[in-house]
């Protein structure tokens, strides 16, 4: 899996895995195991089509 993230994120998650004593591909697959779904299959977080945008896209 590759993704590009601002740095201070990177930074962030890096820290996050260093403080719990685990490397960072550990961290990751305990974050991403750890995501509960809605019946979409999809994290709550996520917007659905009938759902108003989320707030930073309207944000000026």
């Amino acid at each position: 899996m590759q993704a590009q993230i601002p740095p201070a994120l990177r930074d962030h998650v890096n820290e996050m895995a260093t403080r719990a004593g685990i490397s960072l591909s550990i961290f990751m697959e305990l974050l991403l195991a750890g995501i509960e779904l809605d019946d979409r299959g999809l994290p709550p977080w996520i917007p659905t089509a009938t759902d108003p945008e989320l707030p930073l896209q309207n944000a000026s």
